[in-house]
């Protein structure tokens, strides 16, 4: 019997050549979240942001030992106090 893994766990990503630590992945969330924090420290032009309509696209590259993929994630971006940068459903 197979048993899927659903635990929540907390990795480092790299985010637009940035090295992110504290990424919350909780596979029981449908969306990806970058808190607004983070988007500053990034230092990512403010004229990227779009209304709440529209998320924003950032190229982000997950790494697993010898392996590596980039991969284009959509983030909306939120501003509230958590203690993860990012959330990745």
């Amino acid at each position: 019997m197979d048993q899927e893994q659903d635990d929540p766990m907390v990795i480092t990503i790299e985010l637009e050549n940035f090295a992110v630590k504290k990424v919350l992945i909780d596979q029981g969330s449908s969306v990806d979240i970058l808190y607004w924090v983070t988007y500053k420290k990034l230092q990512l032009p403010i004229d990227a942001m779009v209304p709440y309509d529209e998320p924003i696209d950032l190229h982000t590259v997950l790494r697993k030992r010898y392996q590596t993929k980039t991969i284009l994630v959509r983030l909306l971006v939120v501003e509230a106090h958590t203690s993860y940068n990012v959330l990745l459903g």
